[in-house]
């Protein structure tokens, strides 16, 4: 998704294959636009490849808010992540956000940008 905004919408089940990097279960990147109050119940096959999070891959330049993944994950490649792989730009931002249903970090690399309340964990354990 580049240059533009998304606000409550949702991917409810099925699952999202990664066929290259940088994938998730509601959109595999993010540039430029912001995503609200949206949520992905998404099975993501991440394979070998990098940068595949529960609900983005890769955000750059933009914001995520209010939003919640809750599928499954499987893979073997790196930065995976509950939530968000790679958050790398000092204009990202994630705020109130939760990936469920995973032992992973929210977030597997983030050099730059801002993170806030964001949190990961299974049912009955949560770590932020």
């Amino acid at each position: 998704m580049q240059y533009a905004d998304i606000e409550q919408s949702y991917v409810e089940g099925g699952m999202v294959t990664a066929n290259a990097n940088q994938a998730g279960g509601f959109s595999a990147f993010v540039q430029n636009g912001s995503i609200a109050d949206c949520y992905t119940t998404a099975t993501v096959g991440g394979g070998s490849y990098t940068d595949v999070g529960g609900f983005a891959g890769h955000l750059y330049n933009g914001s995520i808010r209010n939003s919640y993944s809750s599928g499954t994950q499987n893979g073997d490649g790196s930065n995976r992540s509950a939530f968000l792989a790679a958050c790398k730009h000092a204009g990202a931002t994630v705020s109130d956000c939760i990936g469920w249903h995973s032992s992973l970090p929210f977030c597997a690399s983030s050099a730059v940008g801002t993170i806030t309340n964001g949190y990961a964990g299974t049912e009955g354990t949560i770590s932020s």
